[in-house]
């Protein structure tokens, strides 16, 4: 769905002395599989009527399960807190 445009100011990283544009260092990519621990998270918030992890108001337990594929990899960019969109 279109919503409309907007300028997108960007800032480039200058040399204090040529003012050359510093091009960004990229950094090596790595994960941490969590899909066994996100496994049994996910088991033990929907452990029947006796749940070791409640979830406080009720409704949560439904955006938990939506979101525990994502849990089941840890990155780099989450622990160094960047943003990631999890819609």
């Amino acid at each position: 769905m279109y919503r409309g445009a907007e300028n997108n100011e960007m800032h480039l990283g200058l040399c204090s002395r040529s003012n050359d544009v510093v091009e960004p260092m990229l950094k090596p990519q790595w994960f941490v599989n969590c899909e066994s621990l996100a496994k049994q998270a996910l088991q033990a918030a929907t452990d029947g009527e006796n749940p070791k992890l409640e979830f406080i108001p009720k409704q949560f337990l439904a955006e938990w399960k939506r979101l525990s594929h994502v849990f089941a990899f840890v990155s780099h960019q989450l622990i160094e807190k960047h943003n990631i969109n999890l819609g």
